[in-house]
């Protein structure tokens, strides 16, 4: 009888073993992500990734997000995303993610600022991601007040 138990209990983790490795495998994953930090218990728990940014593709949402609360000097605004909870969780999530780099630190403060509804560097926050970006025409001039008062609103909900 224990000889049949433990074939028994063998077979299960075989089995469990495969499971795993075909999930991983399906999903994408891999090992190496995992002792990385690249993914966490929660992810596979979730059965999700954590994706990995580049800085140009934070600064880009981080620059939209920026854009629906600024004013620019030719009054032309290259694309708008909504400031939101969520929005701002997506970029706080996306800044997380970047290996570390000169520009991680800076725009993680940015993104918990902003979560704040504090606005008052908008302006300047606005520039300086545009300035990473090679922005030429479009810099920021002055605060919407208008969309800045909305944006607080909706964050202190």
């Amino acid at each position: 009888m224990k000889k049949k138990t433990i074939i028994n209990i063998a077979f299960c983790f075989f089995v469990a073993l495969s499971l795993v490795f075909l999930l991983f495998k399906f999903k994408g994953w891999s090992i190496d992500s995992l002792l990385k930090g690249k993914m966490s218990v929660n992810n596979i728990a979730k059965f999700e990734t954590v994706k990995e940014y580049s800085p140009n593709e934070v600064a880009s949402y981080m620059h939209k997000l920026a854009n629906g609360l600024i004013i620019a000097e030719d009054n032309e605004i290259w694309g708008v995303e909504e400031i939101t909870k969520d929005s701002l969780s997506s970029a706080l999530t996306m800044a997380l993610s970047l290996p570390n780099c000169e520009q991680k630190a800076k725009w993680i403060n940015i993104i918990k600022t902003w979560q704040k509804a504090d606005f008052s560097r908008i302006v300047d926050n606005h520039n300086e991601i545009w300035d990473y970006l090679d922005g030429g025409v479009g810099r920021a001039s002055k605060v919407n007040i208008a969309a800045v008062r909305k944006a607080e609103k909706t964050l202190k909900k």
